[in-house]
Parts: C-alpha cells; sequence; structure tokens
C-alpha cells in the first residue's frame, strides 16, 4: 500500500487530473462526489433510477449527484423520520465513525431499505491511515482530549461484525485510496465530526493543522485508506 501511495503521488503531481473517478480527489464534496459516484453507477443504480437515503453527504456533493443521476431521489437521513421499506439503496459516507449512536442508525437504514436492495458504508476503521486516525493522534499530545467525543473508532472486523448483527448480508469488501488536500475545507468537517466545543475550536484547528504540518513536512496533499462495504438487505 506504502509503494502504491507513492506511485500514485507521482502520478498526481505529473497529471493532477488523471486520478480517476473510483478515487476522491480534492476537497471534501469532491471527495465524496467522485467516490460515490462510482458505487452508484455501478453497484447501486445500473438502471440510472430509484431512491436512495443518506447520512454523512456535503449539501455540494448532493447537488452534484442529483445533476449526475437527474432519475434518482436523493435524501438526507433525518433521526426523526423511519421509513420502512421506503428505499432502493443507502449511501453512508464516512457517518459511523464518531456517531455513538451508530446502532441505531445502522438499524434504521436497514428498516429504510427494500428487501434485497443494496446500500454502500464508506469507513476509515481504526489503525488505518486516516483523517479520523489523526485526529485520534494530535488528541493524545493535545490538551483537549477530555473534552472531545470518546466514541471509539471500528476496527474494519468490528463494522462488518456490527452490520451482520443488524441483519445485512456484506456482499464485497473493497479498500481505496482517497486523495485529498489539507486545507481549510476540512477544519469544519473535523470540528462537526469529532463534536469539537465551540470555545476550544480555534485552538483546536491552529494545533491540528500544525501537527500536520509538522508530521508531513508542510505536504498538501494526503492519500487516505477508505473502506468501502456493500451490504445487502435479505429478501426474507
Amino acid at each position: 500500500m506504502r509503494f502504491f501511495r507513492l506511485f500514485i503521488s507521482l502520478i498526481y503531481s505529473i497529471y493532477p487530473h488523471f486520478v480517476c473517478s473510483y478515487e476522491p480527489t480534492g476537497h471534501l464534496d469532491d471527495c465524496q462526489f467522485d467516490i460515490i459516484t462510482y458505487s452508484a453507477a455501478f453497484d447501486l443504480f445500473p438502471e440510472g433510477h430509484g431512491k436512495i437515503l443518506t447520512l454523512g453527504l456535503l449539501q455540494e456533493s448532493i447537488l452534484k449527484l442529483r445533476i449526475r443521476f437527474p432519475h434518482i431521489e436523493i435524501d438526507r437521513w433525518e433521526q426523526e423520520i423511519n421509513p420502512i421499506g421506503k428505499y432502493d439503496a443507502f449511501i453512508i459516507f464516512l457517518g459511523l465513525e464518531k456517531n455513538g449512536n451508530r446502532n441505531e442508525i445502522l438499524k434504521a437504514f436497514h428498516k429504510a431499505l427494500k428487501p434485497g436492495k443494496k446500500g454502500v458504508v464508506f469507513c476509515t476503521p481504526k489503525n488505518t491511515f486516516s483523517l479520523d486516525n489523526l485526529t485520534e493522534g494530535y488528541l493524545e499530545i493535545s490538551l483537549w482530549k477530555k473534552q472531545i467525543s470518546s466514541t471509539p473508532i471500528l476496527s474494519i472486523t468490528e463494522y462488518k461484525v456490527l452490520c451482520e448483527k443488524i441483519g445485512f448480508l456484506i456482499e464485497s469488501e473493497r479498500q481505496s485510496v482517497g486523495v485529498i488536500r489539507i486545507d481549510d475545507s476540512i477544519n469544519d468537517w473535523i470540528c462537526e465530526r469529532w463534536e469539537i466545543p465551540e470555545s476550544i475550536q480555534a485552538s483546536f484547528i491552529i494545533g491540528f493543522n500544525r501537527f500536520l504540518e509538522e508530521k508531513f513536512n508542510n505536504q498538501s496533499i494526503l492519500f487516505l485508506d477508505i473502506y468501502r462495504l456493500l451490504l445487502i438487505k435479505d429478501e426474507s
């Protein structure tokens, strides 16, 4: 995987638009749109129509997806609404890592999915190269650890066990390399994801960005691990 990252880094530096649509590229909305487009087109909606439930998608990504797939209805999940058997597919994009209610969320998505239909969970498990694990590494040496979300990050095995307990069948598991630029576009996302109290957000962002600069020698592009679980709801 390290050699693959170096190879992609070289290609990206020479041909910045080379990275295919399967890999997330650029800012967060581009990252989400590119990798989700691949899944929606090939695994979830090969016929190009249906109704989809989402969690973790930025509004910019949803708008792009609606343009790319005009015959697909895209809804964002809301905790107060619990539809049963209404959706043809779902996509959860990095929406479970730091969510203390992830069991209940997966149960709600299982209920919302029609029998025999599929959903995709994108995750960055424990002990992989990800923004979540980098954030956790920074918190270990910072002053903020006790004030920030303590929800543990799951391993890929724990993710699969959780999905199977809820009733999903795991059709496939894939690992890919995500490409993302380290800039201001990630700060709000991390603060919301890790439930950073507003009173310390400015200090946290300054410290975390300094941590990344020192760790990666001011490198502006990181190649991250993203896992993708394709799930199916039993028809019974």
